[in-house]
C-alpha cells in the first residue's frame, strides 16, 4: 500500500510511505525505508501505478507550490521487501490549456487515460 503519511506540523504531502501485508485485512507492515520519498514535489500519489512497455510508474503530484498543482510520472526502479526507489521521468503541466490551473490525477483502464484537473471557470 502506498500512502502519503505527514511529520507533525505538515500538510501530509510531503512523505510517501509504503506498507505490505499477505492480505488487505492486515497486518500491515511498514516498509524499511519509509519515507521512501520525502518531497513535496513527488510524494503524494496522483493515481494508481500502470505499466507500459514492461516498466511499473506511479503517478504523483508536485504540490509546489500548492496542492496538486502538476503530475509527475516516476518510474519506479526497485520495489522489494528492503529497498524501493524511483526516478521521475516526466510530468503533466498545468496551463496545457488555458482554464486548466492544477493537474490533480492520472488514471485509467486499457487504452483509456483519463487527467483530472481544476479549471478556471467564469461566473458569468
Amino acid at each position: 500500500m502506498f500512502t502519503s503519511i505527514g511529520a507533525p506540523g505538515t500538510d501530509g504531502n510531503d512523505e510517501l510511505h509504503l506498507y505490505s501485508s499477505p492480505s488487505p485485512f492486515g497486518p500491515w507492515r511498514p516498509h524499511p525505508r519509509n519515507p521512501v520519498v520525502a518531497d513535496a514535489r513527488r510524494a503524494r500519489s496522483a493515481g494508481p501505478l500502470f505499466r507500459r512497455a514492461g516498466a511499473l510508474y506511479r503517478p504523483s503530484q508536485d504540490c509546489t507550490p500548492c496542492y496538486g498543482h502538476r503530475v509527475v510520472i516516476n518510474r519506479v526502479d526497485v520495489l522489494e521487501e528492503q529497498d524501493y526507489r524511483e526516478t521521475p521521468v516526466a510530468r503533466i503541466d498545468p496551463y496545457w490549456r488555458a482554464d486548466v490551473r492544477r493537474v490533480h490525477t492520472l488514471g485509467g483502464s486499457g487504452r483509456l487515460r483519463v487527467i483530472d484537473c481544476s479549471v478556471q471557470r467564469s461566473r458569468w
